[in-house]
């Protein structure tokens, strides 16, 4: 009976360690590196913002947290903060200010992780951007 309950605790004590490694790699894994992937689409920011005035939940659903490839003319750029926005509908974050000493109405493409659509303000925001050349 005692060799039994000691089985049983190791077992406990083996899928308790199991489960909590696990947990473990799962929360703390490595963070994506926008710059190595590859886009899932590439498009115009005008396009882009039209499809967000057309269906926002469906754009939504397919370009929230996804690497995109967008093209547009710089209408700001902030370096102080490390932002820029394109054609005034794309506010884009940068991890770096590597880039960042462009001139405002230049045509750019940017990659970068698209966070979402602000509806009240109708602008498009990304993070983790990197200017391509």
């Amino acid at each position: 009976m005692k060799k039994n309950r000691n089985t049983i605790l190791i077992l406990l004590v083996l899928s308790a360690t199991f489960i909590v490694s696990i947990l473990f790699f799962y929360v703390y894994k490595d963070h994506r590196d926008i710059g190595q992937e590859e886009a899932s689409f590439t498009m115009s920011v005008n396009e882009l913002h039209r499809q967000f005035q057309t269906n926002d939940s469906l754009a939504n659903a397919t370009y929230v947290d996804k690497t995109i490839l967008v093209s547009g003319l710089v209408s700001s750029i902030d370096k102080i903060n490390k932002a820029m926005t394109l054609n005034e509908k794309l506010f884009l974050t940068f991890n770096s200010t590597d880039g960042l000493d462009i001139q405002p109405q230049k045509l750019v493409k940017i990659k970068g992780r698209f966070v979402g659509y602000d509806d009240l303000m109708e602008e498009l925001k990304m993070d983790q951007c990197i200017l391509i050349k």
